[in-house]
This record gives C-alpha cells, sequence and structure tokens, in this order.
C-alpha cells in the first residue's frame, strides 16, 4: 500500500495480495483516475484506502458486508 516499510513489508498490512486485474484495471486503473502514483495528488487516495481496507477484513466478515449492503440496496430499489 505503500512504502513506509518497504523491505520489513507485514502480510495483509502493507502487502495484500490480489490477481492482477484487480492491481492493474481496478486499483491503479478505475480508482485513480487510470493515472500513475507519482501522478497522483494522494496516493493512495480515498477510494484505495477503501478498497485496502475491505481487501484486509476476513472472508466471513466481507461475505456478511456484502449480504447486508445488498440487503439495503434491495429495499431502495424495492
Amino acid at each position: 500500500m505503500n512504502y513506509e516499510n518497504l523491505g520489513d513489508e507485514e502480510l495483509w498490512v502493507d502487502v495484500i495480495v490480489v490477481c492482477p486485474f484487480v492491481h492493474n484495471f481496478i486499483l491503479h486503473g478505475l480508482l485513480s483516475g487510470f493515472r500513475r502514483p507519482s501522478q497522483q495528488k494522494n496516493y493512495p487516495n480515498a477510494a484505495q484506502r477503501l478498497a485496502h481496507f475491505w481487501c484486509c477484513q476476513p472472508v466471513l466478515l466481507r461475505g456478511m458486508l456484502g449480504v447486508l449492503l445488498l440487503w439495503n440496496l434491495v429495499k431502495i430499489l424495492w
């Protein structure tokens, strides 16, 4: 996520594992306005920090939060 702990990174805190599509297209594409980290005024930006937070949550918690968000969306649209 940043270079503060370069060389002493902690998995799931400083480094998260994502597939190349998510890394290139989502994190460094859509969420950054297709700008490189050096071109962004604030890196990581708020959307990238939110994505990092989401990815670092345990799978069960992400599933429960996803169901809750989906349920609220269905209630709003229904």
